[in-house]
């Protein structure tokens, strides 16, 4: 957590008065001020291997991601996001892909050498198209154990097949880190 300091030091001197008396003031507000383990909030991001825990603004909802990017331009081509964030909290995977892909076929997601999921496109906005699963336990237990995911759609002109490779290291335990702030609020 960034801090913002509300005024600049003009001299040696009175950052080191501040310096001497700051840890004091924090302890005095700190044993003031408890909030319950539950209350506090997770924190903002995590790292697990290819995949990234985030809470928004350092609160639930909390979810899980991994952006693909080409290595020539560093362009987005692939956002896969996971969390409760579907109807009634149900856990769902998110796609954004990018602008320009033929929208009636869709986007289609296996898991290794696991069946074929496919997910219609809702919408497109400036940042791509979005699909949208509903994570069910065999879809959730497949990204769990597997190795690699391969989103794949149509360019909309060449109706070429794009295959974009997702590797799941660290999904496992990047999911279970979900689920403990999910358990927490």
């Amino acid at each position: 957590m960034k801090t913002r300091t509300p005024f600049v030091l003009r001299s040696q001197a009175v950052g080191r008065l501040l310096l001497s008396i700051l840890p004091g003031v924090i302890l005095a507000i700190a044993g003031q001020i408890s909030l319950p383990a539950a209350a506090q909030a997770p924190s903002p991001k995590q790292t697990f291997e290819s995949w990234l825990l985030s809470c928004e603004d350092g609160r639930p909802p909390c979810y899980i991601s991994q952006s693909i990017q080409l290595t020539e331009t560093g362009q987005r081509i692939l956002r896969v996001v996971t969390g409760h964030l579907g109807p009634e909290g149900r856990p769902i995977l998110h796609l954004t892909v990018p602008l320009g892909i033929y929208l009636p076929l869709g986007v289609a997601l296996r898991v290794d050498e696991g069946p074929q999921h496919k997910a219609e496109v809702q919408t497109c906005t400036a940042d791509g198209c979005e699909a949208t699963l509903l994570l069910d336990t065999e879809l959730l237990a497949s990204l769990s154990e597997g190795k690699l995911t391969q989103v794949a759609f149509l360019d909309a002109v060449t109706r070429r097949q794009i295959t974009v490779a997702v590797p799941m290291a660290g999904f496992r335990q990047a999911h279970t880190a979900l689920q403990q702030q999910a358990a927490s609020r």
